[in-house]
Formats: C-alpha cells, structure tokens, sequence
C-alpha cells in the first residue's frame, strides 16, 4: 500500500513539474492579439502627427484610446520603446520575457516563450533590421 501511495505521488509531482507554464496553444492566441496591438502602437507613432519621443507615453496613449487592445494583457507587464522611428513592444511575465514585436511588419518577431528564462525581461529585436 505504501508502494502504492508512493508512485501516485511520484507521478503526479513528474506530471506537475513536467507542465509547460506557457502552453503553445494559450500563448499563440495571446501573441495574435500582442501583435494587433503592435501594429496600432507602430500606425499611431508613425501616422497620428503627434510627437511621441517616449514608449510608455506612446502605450499610454494606444490604452486611452483603444483599451479592448490593452486589455488582455492585464496580468502582464507591456514595455514600449521606440527605436528608430518603429513602435517595439515587449510582454513580460514578472521578469521573464514571453513576447516580443516590432509593429513595422505583418509578423511576430520573437516567443520567447519557447525558451523562457528568468530575467530575460529585456528587448532584444532590432528594428532597423526588421522594419525595411
């Protein structure tokens, strides 16, 4: 009977650790929707005549203005920088990164869910490179 108990605890905790956090199927979904969001954050820098030097006013100004975009982010941290005239966006979970994209081009630049490290909340992608 102990034997018993054992290897269904053994089990589930394998089964447990084994769980990706950031299932293929949720994330793809989420990174379908980061990239609408990208776009807009990218069309409003580059066509709305206003002067924007800074990504969090920018990301301010997309969530006054379209809050449906911002919305399912909301258990995440959304970074914007803007790097040579091009909206970049990154999503973080705490500190690991999960997605990242310049909003220049039609698709998502980097998951770094794939591959999630802690402390890895950092951009990465060059949109001098992507944005042509």
């Amino acid at each position: 009977m102990k034997f018993i108990v054992f290897f269904a605890l053994m089990f589930l905790s394998l089964s447990c650790s084994c769980t990706d956090k950031y299932d293929d199927e949720s994330m793809y979904d989420l990174a379908s929707k980061f990239k609408d969001l990208s776009q807009a954050v990218d069309g409003h820098l580059k066509f709305s005549g206003e002067q924007v030097d800074d990504g969090a006013q920018l990301l301010s100004e997309i969530s006054e203005r379209y809050p449906q975009l911002i919305a399912p982010f909301k258990d995440f941290t959304i970074m914007t920088k803007i790097q040579s005239g091009n909206a970049i966006l990154l999503l973080c979970d705490e500190n690991i990164a999960i997605i990242e994209d310049a909003g220049c081009n039609g698709k998502l630049d980097v998951n770094h869910w794939i591959d999630a490290k802690a402390d890895s909340c950092e951009f990465t992608i060059d949109s001098a490179l992507l944005c042509q």
